[in-house]
């Protein structure tokens, strides 16, 4: 039983050095998820994967460490702003674009959104549109 709580505390402190995300006060890089501009056709997405592991929902913002990331998200598209009529069955279709790799600098913020602004829904993806 001793040897099972070693090893268990052991993985415990493995993942949480491995941890992708930071604390807002300590050196890392904002995401902001959650600012959406359907008149640009620039839609709210939740972080769903971080380096193909999956992630529980942190909400609009997430801080992630200085680094590079696989990150994936789901678009929440709003079918009253899109050119194209987006039909509820597009929204859940699984082969949207929704992957992207970026690299993030401490201290800065970074604006990102599902782009759907493109005629082409084989071109809508998730993209950085601002950063500070």
């Amino acid at each position: 039983m001793k040897k099972f709580i070693t090893t268990s505390l052991m993985l415990l402190a493995m993942g949480a050095v491995a941890s992708p995300f930071a604390k807002p006060s300590e050196d890392s890089a904002k995401l902001v998820l959650g600012h959406s501009q359907p008149t640009k056709q620039l839609f709210e997405m939740r972080l769903q994967a971080v380096n193909g592991e999956n992630v529980l929902d942190r909400g609009q913002a997430v801080w992630l460490k200085p680094g590079e990331y696989e990150l994936t998200f789901s678009s929440k598209i709003d079918n009253r702003h899109t050119k194209n009529q987006v039909s509820v069955a597009l929204k859940k279709d699984r082969n949207l674009q929704n992957t992207i790799n970026i690299t993030v600098d401490g201290g800065k913020t970074y604006y990102m959104a599902y782009d759907a602004s493109d005629r082409d829904r084989q071109n809508w993806k998730p993209v950085v549109y601002k950063s500070e």
